[in-house]
C-alpha cells in the first residue's frame, strides 16, 4: 500500500488527474511478482537438442525457460526452450499437451513451436519463438481508463478462445499477457 492518498495519483496522457482508488486498484491487478529462473548453476545445461542455451527467463512450476539459439542454413534462430524439471510420463504428457495447444491455436493468441523433444536425461522441452511485444502492464500504464478497460475486454476474448479451443492457460497472469 502507498504512504499517502498523494503516493497514489497518477497523471494519464491527457494530463487530468487519475482516480487514486481505481489507479490503487490497476497496481495491484497489473502488477503480478515476476520470478525469474535462478538456474544457472552446475546444473544448466549448455545445450537442450538443437539449441545453445543462453541464460534463464523463467521459472514455473514444472519447467524452466531459457533464451537459446540454433544456427540454420538462414542464420541464427532465437528461442525460448522451455525444459522440464524432471523426467517421466507425466511430464512429457504435460508438455505433448501443451505442444497440441500450440500448433492448434490462432498464431495471433500464442507463439509458434519451433521444436520439442527430449533432453538427454529423460526431461521434456519445448521451443517457442521468443515472443515479441510488450507486457500487457506496460502498455497499460500509458492508456485512459477507458482505453484499459477495452484492453481487459480484448484479453478475455483471448482468453475465451483459448477455452472454446478446450484449453485453460493454467499461469494466466500479467507477465505472460503481451500487447503485440
Amino acid at each position: 500500500s502507498a504512504e499517502s492518498d498523494e503516493d497514489l495519483l497518477v497523471e494519464t496522457p491527457e494530463g487530468d488527474a487519475a482516480d487514486p482508488l481505481a489507479e490503487a486498484f490497476f497496481g495491484r491487478l497489473m502488477d503480478g511478482p515476476m520470478r525469474l529462473a535462478s538456474g544457472t548453476g552446475p546444473d544448466a545445461p549448455e545445450r537442450i537438442g538443437d539449441w545453445e542455451v543462453h541464460e534463464p527467463i523463467g521459472r514455473g512450476g514444472v519447467s524452466l525457460v531459457y533464451n537459446a539459439v540454433r544456427q540454420t542454413p538462414y542464420g541464427p534462430e532465437r528461442a525460448a526452450v522451455k525444459l522440464g524439471k524432471r523426467p517421466g510420463a507425466e511430464v512429457v504428457a504435460l508438455f505433448e499437451r501443451e505442444a497440441t495447444m500450440l500448433r492448434r491455436l490462432p498464431p495471433m493468441l500464442v507463439v509458434r513451436l519451433l521444436d520439442q523433444g527430449l533432453y538427454t536425461d529423460g526431461r521434456p522441452y519445448l521451443a517457442m519463438e521468443t515472443a515479441v511485444g510488450q507486457r500487457s502492464t506496460d502498455h497499460a500504464r500509458r492508456l485512459s481508463p477507458w482505453e484499459r478497460l477495452l484492453l481487459a475486454w480484448r484479453l478475455c476474448r483471448a482468453v475465451a478462445v483459448l477455452h472454446d479451443e478446450g484449453s485453460v492457460h493454467a499461469d494466466l497472469k500479467p507477465e505472460h499477457l503481451l500487447v503485440r
